[in-house]
């Protein structure tokens, strides 16, 4: 047999195509390296920080691409308007409850690829501690990503508080190479807010000590809906001895406006502005604000003893004014929450309001928001103490988005990963983030909303129904209509129910033009299950995390205020 023989020319042709190979293959696993592929997005590093973005980009260009969807969007939101308990049927769980039904939420960051929270750090030479950390996000495409705020107790007058505020930016720690949050150095300032002390008498025995100006305490940072960046304050009252004030933050950083691209917004509270309530204890701390389906703000003061209140006009004419408790008592689902203990003893427990509120849809992007599948969701946290430590749990409260925001739910514990739960580890506030973790695209009426198809769902009903009426009266058989223009084969009282609902609850008028809002979308304080939020935490009154998870991580295993039927059927059993 023949022994075959390369020329050199094939021989060197050869290994060039081999070289070509080798190199093709080391660009594929730098790709992939960068890439870090999980269920159904790309979590993609932009230099700065990691940016969910979806793998589907088709989507429909109008309403009417998208009518199965719409028109099955229509049947659920008649179904959970029908619902005793609509909180129920949009429930999820990961895990066995009947096995751990306490089981504590373990919540792991998307923000960076250990999962763990990630430290703040709002000055490399720490002369005082930095606590009560809040952070909201910068418009993408700003030179930073967020803008930071901290308390910060000066060691030679102990009981004077200050705030301070800087630009921040995603970096990593040297040699470990974990992510931070850290302040951009030449940005940090103090926020000039105005001192004052309380007036004789309003702070009585072990209290008295805090009449004297004592600076700002607990800052509270969060947007509204109309994207106002919003802080309330703990501070020297004008009739109590510590009280609860609201500002708007543009009118102490006068660039913010401008970085967060809301100039077109007006800045309703121009000065620290005392917040009202039905009645005042004499030390107020940890309110926040609710809003409901048309964007009217409501002030939360209390769970315990439960008190909501209207959130008034900036101005002093509430001083002469009585307000009215609007709220229904907290479930026990919430009060079962509190232990005893003895009064007298070492150990108390108190159910404190930790955060602000922020709107949740309980479904993806892009079904469509009603009052029936979109939630108040607000962080509430058990204090334990005794003579020597301080100890949080924390459980997500689930409101319904109407007034008077009924308690539908809550969380078991809330734990961060990264976080010892022996240290003093609490909740401070919230913030969507849709502009660095963006999981699809920016709410489109026309595409998305579907209002005409709703009209012409309620009409089709109405039609219907007068059919139906018709064919009764004159003891003839109904003539059922084409089944193209047939919604579905309901029942005639389950049609009157959609109708009642979609008509008159949702107060949809017949399209015309350009389709209304919907007002539940507002960026800065509505977003869907599967958008990202940040949530501030503060460790020990000397440190500060952020992370970073989905509103379905977060509310995962909720649990539901049993109803009246629920309860009726527990006490059979």
């Amino acid at each position: 047999m023949a022994k075959s023989s390369a020329s050199p020319g094939a021989s060197a042709g050869s290994s060039s195509l081999r070289r070509l190979c080798l190199l093709l293959v080391l660009v594929a696993i730098v790709l992939v390296s960068s890439v870090s592929i999980t269920t159904d997005r790309l979590l993609l590093t932009d230099g700065r920080t990691d940016v969910a973005v979806t793998l589907d980009d088709a989507s429909p260009t109008s309403a009417v691409d998208n009518y199965e969807v719409i028109v099955a969007q229509y049947r659920r939101n008649a179904e959970l308007r029908a619902s005793a308990n609509p909180l129920a049927l949009q429930l999820y769980c990961t895990h066995k409850t009947d096995v751990y039904p306490d089981r504590a939420n373990v919540l792991v960051s998307v923000s960076n690829r250990e999962g763990s929270v990630a430290r703040m750090i709002f000055s490399t030479r720490q002369r005082y501690p930095k606590f009560n950390p809040n952070i909201l996000p910068y418009p993408r495409g700003e030179a930073h990503h967020y803008i930071g705020f901290a308390r910060k107790t000066i060691k030679k007058v102990p009981w004077h508080q200050e705030i301070e505020y800087c630009d921040m930016h995603w970096s990593y720690t040297k040699g470990v190479q974990r992510k931070v949050l850290v302040c951009v150095t030449q940005t940090i300032k103090d926020l000039k807010l105005p001192d004052r002390s309380t007036p004789k008498g309003l702070c009585t025995g072990k209290y008295k000590f805090l009449e004297y100006a004592g600076g700002h305490l607990d800052p509270r940072v969060f947007f509204s809906p109309l994207g106002e960046p919003l802080m309330i304050v703990n501070t020297n009252g004008k009739h109590n001895c510590l009280h609860q004030f609201i500002i708007d933050l543009r009118a102490v950083i006068p660039d913010l406006s401008k970085k967060m691209k809301i100039e077109d917004v007006p800045i309703r509270y121009k000065k620290l502005t005392e917040l009202s309530a039905p009645e005042f204890n004499e030390i107020e701390k940890n309110w926040f604000l609710v809003y409901d389906e048309n964007n009217v703000g409501y002030i939360h003061q209390d769970y315990t003893h439960r008190s909501i209140s209207t959130l008034d006009p900036p101005n002093e004419a509430w001083e002469t004014m009585t307000f009215k408790n609007i709220a229904n008592p907290s479930p026990p689902l919430i009060t079962s929450l509190i232990k005893a203990f003895d009064p007298k003893g070492k150990y108390a427990c108190d159910l404190h309001q930790g955060t602000n509120s922020l709107r949740v849809t309980l479904c993806e992007f892009p079904c469509i928001p009603t009052i029936h599948n979109t939630v108040l969701i607000e962080i509430a946290q058990l204090k334990f103490k005794n003579v020597y430590n301080i100890y949080y749990q924390r459980f997500v409260v689930i409101m319904n988005t109407t007034a008077p925001f009924d308690i539908i739910g809550r969380t078991n514990n809330i734990m961060f990963s990264g976080l010892d739960e022996k240290t003093m580890v609490y909740t401070v506030s919230m913030a969507w983030d849709h502009a660095h973790f963006k999981a699809h695209e920016i709410w489109n009426e026309e595409k998305y909303g579907g209002r005409k198809i709703w009209d012409d769902l309620d009409k089709q009903l109405d039609i219907e129904a007068s059919a139906s009426r018709a064919a009764r009266q004159s003891k003839t058989k109904r003539t059922e209509l084409p089944a193209a223009t047939t919604p579905n084969k309901t029942s005639e009282r389950q049609r009157k129910q959609e109708v009642k609902v979609l008509g008159k609850d949702q107060q949809t008028p017949v399209s015309t033009g350009k389709p209304r809002q919907n007002p539940l979308i507002t960026p800065h304080y509505h977003g869907w299950i599967n958008d990202v939020l940040m949530i501030n935490i503060g460790i020990n009154d000397e440190d500060s995390a952020v992370l970073h998870t989905t509103a379905r991580d977060l509310l995962n295993c909720a649990v539901a205020v049993p109803t009246e039927e629920n309860r009726e059927a527990e006490a059979d059993e």
